[in-house]
């Protein structure tokens, strides 16, 4: 009688113990389920209210008297809605130039964005870094370029790429002088990407120029080559002609 008992009140205590689980499991899928409902909402919200805000600066401007919609005010400080704003201003961006795109810097600095983008750069994922330097490129924030220039050193192709691609963005032909030193292929759509950022030839460049052309990186020589066919440097053309000769079939190709 006494085992019966035993096993009666095990028997109990296990089914009291699953019940517990089980009402636990339903109201955490209930409580996800309202978060993931609200999220997905304040995001809809938020869309529609950055959307509109920044089609209006973009076509009237904002005027330094003129203040922000409340509901940027209200969500200004949310990280959620800040990331959002930025992703939006990023995307518009890269559609718009002249005073379109004035307007677009403006705003981000009215809501300063710039320390999205400073959290991003401080990561440790190498996507969340490489998104950062593709914002602070996009927005112009020249305060980031020594932290860009460390990044140029990154074990992540990911991240020291686009660190490449900011730097020539910020500074131009200037920004190539990581030519010197980098010992990794450059791929042939950075290679196409920095070439496209690359407007002008500063005339001091001569030396630079000359120093890429003799590179043990296979992949700087070919990019010089293709600068110089851009830009018709033609006092390069002996340095040029004696890369017929080189090692790799690519640079011959090139040269």
């Amino acid at each position: 009688m006494l085992f019966k008992d035993i096993l009666l009140d095990s028997i109990f205590d296990a089914f009291l113990g699953v019940l517990l689980i089980v009402l636990f499991l339903i109201i955490s899928v209930v409580y996800y389920s309202f978060y993931l409902f609200k999220k997905i909402n304040n995001t809809r919200t938020w869309s529609q209210q950055i959307d509109q805000h920044v089609s209006e600066a973009i076509v009237n401007g904002i005027k330094e008297d003129e203040k922000h919609p409340k509901s940027f005010s209200q969500f200004s400080q949310n990280s959620s809605f800040r990331n959002l704003f930025l992703e939006k201003l990023i995307a518009s961006e890269k559609k718009f130039s002249g005073a379109a795109h004035h307007e677009i810097n403006n705003l981000f600095q009215d809501f300063h964005l710039e320390k999205e983008t400073q959290k991003k750069l401080n990561q440790k994922q190498p996507y969340l870094i490489a998104g950062g330097l593709q914002e602070v490129a996009s927005m112009h924030v020249k305060s980031e370029i020594p932290k860009i220039a460390a990044l140029l050193n990154h074990p992540s192709p990911l991240v020291y790429q686009e660190a490449q691609y900011a730097m020539v963005s910020f500074k131009g032909f200037d920004g190539l002088a990581f030519l010197n030193t980098v010992y990794t292929k450059i791929s042939e759509w950075q290679q196409l990407r920095l070439l496209l950022s690359v407007t002008a030839i500063p005339k001091n460049s001569d030396e630079a120029v000359s120093n890429w052309l003799r590179s043990t990186n296979n992949s700087v020589i070919i990019f010089t080559l293709r600068l110089l066919r851009k830009f018709q440097m033609l006092l390069f053309y002996p340095q040029v002609l004696n890369l017929i000769d080189h090692s790799s079939e690519k640079v011959r190709i090139q040269a």
